[in-house]
């Protein structure tokens, strides 16, 4: 979450937190399901140009942080998953279908 959350009122707190809770489990879900390690995605998101730390890594997939939008293309790319599927847990899990 930001650190800059002084002035942000609870309720907006909240709404981003279980987004990014949401957000990581569907993450960690499709990684499981792929039988990929978290060091396999990241070297995945690699390939798409976007680059992240495996703290960072760990802290969007456990609904710690939320995915800039670099990283959202990245994940939806290594995992083979569709946007809204990754952003909203709707449609098919598969990016082709």
């Amino acid at each position: 979450m930001p650190r800059y959350t002084r002035d942000v009122p609870a309720e907006y707190s909240e709404f981003e937190r279980s987004l990014a809770e949401a957000f990581g489990a569907r993450v960690r879900q499709r990684r499981q399901a792929q039988r990929l390690t978290q060091e396999q995605v990241r070297i995945r998101m690699e390939t798409e140009s976007v680059s992240i730390t495996r703290d960072r890594y760990s802290r969007i997939e456990m609904g710690k942080a939320l995915a800039n939008a670099a990283e959202i293309f990245a994940l939806a790319a290594a995992l083979d998953v569709s946007y809204p599927w990754l952003l909203e847990g709707k449609e098919p899990v598969e990016a082709g279908e």
